[in-house]
């Protein structure tokens, strides 16, 4: 697997940051791109109240931006902020992004299983069977090996 350590990388996310800025109109476009990563990249690095500033204003914007298109973008970015606040053990973090994915929309599973797994973490198991047993209802129709769909069906989860 390829990867940079973290420090390069973020060195090559600051340069990019910076073209980006000297660019005229395609800010936009990739902005959120890259505030997300650099979020990430704090989240990972252990600087959560800079990460958690920079997410909180990204997911209001994207949040916040009309049409299908940006709209289904603000879950699929909010589920990945949610897993990397997960991995980086930042579960209080990852709860509240998973609380505005159910916010945005209440029919998105992958919202109410991102809420499971907090309450799991916490102890939560009433909550976290609550939140299981909807996904599992909004999954109904999944493919049989969703890997999200095994989980919330797991022993290790009730």
């Amino acid at each position: 697997m390829w990867y940079r350590p973290l420090p390069a990388a973020a060195e090559e996310s600051n340069a990019a940051l910076e073209e980006l800025r000297k660019a005229p109109g395609g800010q936009a476009l990739v902005a959120p791109a890259l505030q997300e990563v650099q979020g990430q990249y704090l989240l990972r690095s252990g600087q959560r109240d800079r990460a958690h500033a920079m997410l909180d204003d990204l997911v209001k914007k994207i949040r916040a931006l009309p049409g299908p298109d940006n709209w289904v973008q603000a879950l699929f970015t909010m589920e990945s902020i949610a897993r990397t606040a997960r991995d980086a053990g930042d579960w209080e973090f990852a709860e509240r992004i998973a609380q505005q994915m159910v916010e945005h929309d209440a029919n998105y599973a992958g919202g109410h299983f991102a809420l499971g797994l907090a309450a799991a973490h916490r102890r939560d198991l009433a909550r976290a069977r609550e939140q299981f047993a909807i996904a599992m209802r909004q999954w109904s129709t999944a493919d049989p090996d969703l890997m999200e769909l095994l989980r919330t069906q797991s022993a290790e989860l009730r």
